[in-house]
Parts: C-alpha cells; sequence; structure tokens
C-alpha cells in the first residue's frame, strides 16, 4: 500500500484509473477531518495536475498513517448466566516474544461456551467469549519465526507451545503450557482482534 512510491515512480504504462481505483481503499480509513480538509486544499489550489495527483495520494496516505489509530474494539463479554454484552475493549498488544495479534475474520461458537452461557458450568466473568476463529496475522513477538503480518491461521480452542511432552507427541489440546481462548485466563476471539499468547 506505499502510494507514495507508486505515484513517484509513475510510469507512463501506468493508467489513471489505477490511482482512482486506489483512492477509496485510503478515503474508507479513519481519518482525520482536518487532514481530509489539507488534502482536499490542494488539491484545488495547485495549478499543475501533476502535482495536484501527487498531493492527493501524499496526503491521503500520510494522514491515513500519522492518525490516531483507534484503541479499542468491539468484543462480547461474559457477565454472567445468560448474560453477554458487546463491550469496548483495548485491541490487545504483545506484551511477550511469543505472542501473536490477528484480527478476526470468522469466530466459531463453541458448544462449550453454552454450557458457561447456561450457567452449567460454574465460571468467572468480564472476558471476551470465543473459542476457535479465523484471523489474519497482524503483529508477531520476536520469536515467532514460522508465521507473518498478513498470513491467514486457523486457531483450535486452546494455545500449545509445540514443545512439552503432550505437544511433541500429537495431543497439543493437553499442552502443559496451554491456555483456553475465551475464558478467564484468556480473551477469546468474539472480538475484532484477538491476542494468542504463551
Amino acid at each position: 500500500m506505499s502510494s507514495i512510491n507508486n505515484i513517484a515512480t509513475t510510469q507512463s504504462s501506468r493508467s489513471d484509473s489505477h490511482h482512482h481505483h486506489r483512492a477509496p481503499l485510503y478515503l474508507s480509513g479513519a481519518l482525520e477531518p482536518r487532514c481530509s480538509r489539507l488534502a482536499s486544499s490542494f488539491l484545488f489550489e495547485t495549478p499543475s495536475p501533476v502535482l495536484k495527483h501527487f498531493l492527493k495520494y501524499y496526503y491521503l496516505y500520510t494522514c491515513k498513517t500519522i492518525s490516531t489509530m483507534p484503541s479499542t474494539m468491539k468484543a462480547v463479554v461474559f457477565k454472567g448466566k445468560k448474560q453477554v454484552v458487546v463491550e469496548d475493549r483495548p485491541i490487545p498488544t504483545i506484551q511477550g516474544p511469543k505472542d501473536v495479534i490477528c484480527k478476526v475474520r470468522d469466530a466459531g461458537l463453541c458448544g462449550s461456551e453454552l454450557h458457561v452461557f447456561r450457567g452449567h458450568q460454574p465460571s468467572a466473568t468480564d472476558f471476551i467469549m470465543g473459542h476457535e476463529f479465523v484471523g489474519e496475522v497482524v503483529e508477531c513477538g520476536s520469536d515467532i519465526k514460522q508465521f507473518k503480518k498478513g498470513d491467514v491461521v486457523l486457531a483450535p480452542f486452546t494455545t500449545s507451545c509445540g514443545a512439552c511432552f503432550y505437544c511433541k507427541n500429537g495431543f497439543s489440546s493437553r499442552c502443559s503450557e496451554g491456555k483456553l481462548f475465551g475464558s478467564p485466563v484468556l480473551d477469546g476471539s468474539q472480538a475484532e482482534f484477538v491476542g494468542i499468547r504463551h
């Protein structure tokens, strides 16, 4: 998405339609009003069409990059027997070298969550629900080498270390270091983002 580089190295083989197609991607972001006004003023006050075209993408790109990104997300939170609410919660961040942060694409509703929701299984409250999910990696801890930003991943209901006796013998759901998503010890995937922690 490096539109500045694209504009700066524009070749004759690139048509205007290519750039017009990209504009909505930036306009749809959380641009600050002052940035939009700044870009607009240059669009109408700069006489050179080439410079005008460059400035349009330069300011849209710059403002999206430097503008304050959301610090919260929507999440489904367990409040007690048959009580769930949608709350604003902090977007998870990297806390350790083995952490991964994913943007959730799809999240399943696990049958075992219904036991908690219906009160059949006593549980603490105020955690984000959600066990299994499909998501896109947005950030990795320094020790993570097998995944990178942009990878699409599928997660089961628990984390696993991959190194303990159980993991090495194919019983990763019994991992000695494992944590259950959507529980008091690890927030789950019924949210816009989820933190995978070890």
